[in-house]
């Protein structure tokens, strides 16, 4: 391997380290807040508010098929499916400020393969319906209506960060001689 070609290697296996890792610092970092912004929810002051309005969004999305899948089928396959997400639209006041809200829970709102899970959720929110509203004190827009955090997204979070970073790392010792050298 010429000296170029090795510093260029060296350059792309640095950028790919430093992209993994900003991946998992990343995903370390939203679910700390998710856990902490889910905890400290629980706590904050309520007040009552009203549905103003909900839906149903429906929302296409495509997936391509893995490298894997394809040299097992031989094709390129695109999947197509629909997820569905509950829109709530909430008002409600606090200290004669009146304020318009989204957010479900700690997460803004979740999305549903299902129609019918979507469905229950904007059952249990339709317009008209008195609803006790969580704020942040410090920011009294920033409010949900399910406090508390999600155990599986904060998981989630949790494990893919400290999968890129142990990826990052076996890649780092695998290339060590290649990075150093």
């Amino acid at each position: 391997m010429t000296i170029s070609t090795n510093k260029n290697r060296r350059i792309v296996i640095a950028l790919v380290l430093v992209v993994i890792s900003l991946i998992g610092l990343g995903s370390l970092y939203k679910g700390f807040t998710t856990l902490t912004r889910g905890a400290a929810s629980s706590d904050w002051p309520t007040t009552q508010g009203v549905i103003v309005s909900s839906k149903i969004q429906s929302i296409s999305r495509t997936r391509e098929s893995t490298r894997r899948q394809r040299k097992k089928f031989g094709v390129r396959r695109v999947k197509r499916y629909t997820v569905y997400r509950p829109l709530v639209t909430y008002r409600y006041t606090v200290d004669g400020q009146t304020y318009t809200q989204r957010n479900l829970d700690v997460n803004g709102s979740s999305e549903y393969r299902k129609q019918s899970s979507a469905q229950a959720v904007i059952e249990k929110y339709a317009p008209g319906r008195e609803v006790t509203v969580y704020y942040n004190p410090n920011d009294p827009s920033d409010a949900m209506l399910e406090p508390g955090s999600d155990g599986t997204s904060v998981l989630l979070f949790f494990v893919l960060g400290v999968f890129m970073l142990g990826v990052a790392g076996i890649i780092a010792v695998k290339e060590k001689s290649t990075l150093v050298g």
